[in-house]
């Protein structure tokens, strides 16, 4: 057993909380107990990782603030997972998560990512957290036909290109890039607010009345 002075009760649900005094444990021999609508697993041990429990369910995963954590893995026993949350850590690479088939949001702000890779399982995402990274270009999101919010603030990014045919996407959040022209023909034909604040001067914007569903540009 570990150092720590007494057992820690870490509810799934809290499943961020698997860190205690700056340290990260992961879950051993394990013990699941029925509170309410929660499961309590307890045994810990500190080997400054997660380990998941296979045999316990549940919807999301929310792990931050692991600057240790920079790559994704270990992920397949849970394929169930809805949410998969990891910001503010070192992740480098979207890698590791096509095991994730029922995942709808995916969070990855304040990372280190450059590429936008390894989504192309993610069939069901509904919602992307990719702001505050070093991404400079749109790629990647060819299969994400259920996407309707992105999040792609304070990045690199100088074009918007790429996404015209997420059918779905409503929601797209720009602010803070390098962006200097907009132009509808890029965009979904069904999105409906554009966030552009903090780009680069006034921004040329074209083409933007073949957006029949377009409500807001905030700039």
């Amino acid at each position: 057993m570990s150092d720590i002075e007494a057992p820690i009760e870490i509810s799934i649900w809290d499943i961020p909380a698997v860190k205690h005094k700056g340290r990260i444990y992961r879950v051993i021999n394990s013990k699941k107990i029925k509170k309410g609508n929660d499961y309590i697993i307890t045994g810990v041990d500190s080997d400054k990782y997660i380990d998941i429990v296979e045999e316990i369910q549940w919807d999301e995963l929310y792990i931050r603030d692991v600057s240790s954590i920079s790559l994704i893995e270990g992920l397949n026993s849970i394929s169930f997972i809805k949410k998969l949350k990891l910001p503010h850590s070192s992740i480098n690479e979207i890698f590791g998560l096509e095991t994730l088939i029922s995942l709808e949001e995916l969070d990855l702000n304040n990372n280190q990512i450059s590429k936008i890779s390894g989504l192309d399982f993610l069939k069901k995402l509904r919602i992307l957290r990719l702001d505050d990274n070093k991404i400079m270009e749109f790629a990647g999101f060819g299969n994400l036909n259920s996407l309707e919010v992105l999040y792609l603030s304070n990045n690199l990014i100088s074009r918007i290109e790429g996404i015209q045919n997420l059918e779905n996407l409503k929601e797209l959040y720009l602010d803070d890039n390098n962006i200097s022209e907009i132009d509808g023909l890029n965009l979904p034909r069904n999105i409906e607010v554009i966030s552009l604040r903090k780009n680069n001067g006034e921004i040329k914007i074209k083409n933007l009345d073949r957006l029949k569903m377009l409500r807001k540009v905030i700039k």
